[in-house]
């Protein structure tokens, strides 16, 4: 959601007026309104019906996998297209960007393409499909149709890291190696100017070192348990407890399942498993901390976390966990992050707590302030126009 935001916010200072076209309400999970006062005045936004196929059609929370084909809100097409194509002849539009991971974004975007003719570029960000993703072969497969179509069609498509790029390109050797692109996400300035650092908030943990880990932590692609057992083993040796460490796993996504994992370990008092909290203040959070944890297994070694450039921003110590020859890793040593070990390795994991927690070289860590601007939002809505202007000649 904020790679779109971020983009209406800032398209107009580059030339280009964005009018957003998006789904009803009704459509989403869960809703949260406090984002919507950041939507520029100017932009109209669109929103026309469709239903999530989870919410809407299952009963005591099952249905059929092909009514998820390619994704729950291939409804919305039906009505997305012809209110695009009004747009298009009410307004001068110049240029269609659409955005994954909704599958669906791109198959209207192809339709609204193939009948107007208008210069398409889509964003990816991530794969639509790989080897064994999805696992269903019947979304797979639907998903892989609209992925060729898209790649075929686009003018330009554009994509998060350098991994996933060049996987496409090795993909679809057919297209031009200059239709590809890269857009990385970032932080906004913005957001962090709203903090007021003498506000900063306490977390009353005395004289223990604050470390948060900010967002989902899958079983499979950002396995904490290695993590987990490093604490423990620690703790069993005393060169760690809830006197020199508190660390806040902010909205994990298995709570349920990490908690067991901790009383099992005796690692409670450590831990802290905390729920979901408005953006502002999970940056107020990080900024509050002494130290960010960031886990990224070898099998998204193509990907890199959005919250990796907001814990760039924070200017904190960030305490890597991921495959070192990975996208994430390459990008941390971009801004002179050096503290990256394997996730899955504890004795590694040990050794990095106990640097943390002894404060060693820890202004040697930080993330260097020259290289960590270039990822800033504006900077890459620049890049963003900069394709669209080349789309259009």
């Amino acid at each position: 959601m904020l790679r779109a935001l971020k983009a209406s916010q800032y398209l107009s200072k580059f030339g280009w007026q964005p009018i957003v076209l998006s789904v009803n309400p009704m459509a989403y999970p869960e809703t949260n309104s406090s984002q919507l006062k950041d939507i520029p005045s100017d932009v109209n936004v669109v929103r026309t019906f469709g239903l999530d196929i989870r919410k809407h059609f299952s009963i005591c929370g099952r249905y059929p996998e092909f009514m998820e084909s390619p994704d729950r809100w291939w409804t919305w097409r039906f009505s997305a297209v012809p209110s695009a194509l009004k747009l298009i002849k009410e307004n001068d539009i110049k240029a269609i960007w659409s955005t994954f991971p909704i599958s669906t974004a791109h198959e209207i975007a192809f339709r609204v393409h193939s009948e107007t003719g208008i210069p398409w570029v889509a964003d990816f960000r991530d794969s639509m499909t790989e080897e064994n993703y999805p696992v269903s072969r019947r979304i797979w497969t639907s998903r892989r149709e609209i992925e060729k179509k898209s790649v075929l069609n686009a003018r330009f498509s554009v994509f998060t890291s350098p991994s996933t790029l060049s996987m496409y390109a090795e993909r679809y050797p057919e297209i031009d190696r200059n239709n590809w692109k890269l857009i990385y996400n970032g932080y906004d300035e913005s957001d962090f100017s709203m903090i007021d650092e003498s506000k900063i908030s306490s977390d009353g943990s005395g004289g223990a070192k604050m470390l948060v880990h900010s967002g989902i932590l899958y079983r499979e692609d950002r396995n904490p348990l290695p993590f987990f057992q490093a604490l423990s083993e620690l703790k069993a040796i005393d060169l760690i407890s809830s006197d020199n460490i508190h660390i806040t796993l902010r909205a994990s996504g298995n709570d349920d399942e990490y908690a067991l994992v901790l009383e099992e370990l005796d690692i409670c008092d450590l831990i802290e498993l905390g729920t979901p909290i408005p953006y502002q203040d999970a940056l107020n959070e990080m900024m509050s901390s002494d130290g960010l944890l960031l886990f990224q297994g070898a099998s998204c070694n193509h990907q890199i976390p959005a919250k990796v450039y907001e814990y760039f921003r924070a200017n904190k110590q960030i305490l890597a966990l991921a495959d070192t020859q990975g996208d994430t890793a390459k990008v941390l040593r971009k801004v002179g992050v050096s503290e990256i070990v394997d996730i899955s390795n504890v004795e590694e994991i040990k050794a990095m707590l106990v640097r943390f927690i002894n404060d060693e070289d820890s202004e040697k860590r930080l993330p260097e302030r020259e290289e960590v601007v270039k990822f800033s939002r504006y900077s890459q809505v620049e890049t963003l126009s900069n394709i669209l202007d080349q789309a259009i000649l």
